[in-house]
């Protein structure tokens, strides 16, 4: 019986000591703390749901799309395996991938994804 007193006592300060360590943060902390996990979570889950970087840079290679077109807007340019690439030309000119379309009609918007260097390659991506 003394026994499970003892450990009963010994995970009562081990919570009390994390509920104080918990209670010294500011709220921005806490929130920060929050967030690096909700972000980590979505990573990983996007990372299970979506193609890999490398996969949608080939589609938008496969697209054949030009450095130029006549009017400011958005066009959109069929690319490999039914997939489809949404662009954004400003003054004529190229200016970013809007989005990727799957051969399904589901839209990858790698603009949600988190910071990371595999969206900034996306971001960066240039036609030849």
């Amino acid at each position: 019986m003394a026994e499970a007193d003892l450990f009963g006592a010994a995970i009562r300060s081990i919570c009390d000591a994390a509920r104080a360590d918990f209670r010294k943060a500011t709220w921005r902390e806490r929130i920060g703390r929050w967030c690096s996990r909700w972000v980590g979570r979505k990573a990983q889950q996007m990372k299970l749901r979506l193609p890999i970087v490398k996969e949608l840079v080939a589609i938008a290679e496969s697209a054949h799309i030009p450095l130029v077109e006549p009017e400011n807007s958005c066009w959109t340019f069929d690319a490999k395996d039914g997939w489809r690439v949404l662009v954004f030309y400003d003054g004529g000119e190229f200016d970013y991938i809007e989005q990727f379309i799957s051969p399904s009609g589901e839209p990858v918007d790698f603009w949600d994804w988190p910071d990371c260097p595999e969206r900034q390659a996306l971001i960066d991506w240039r036609p030849q």
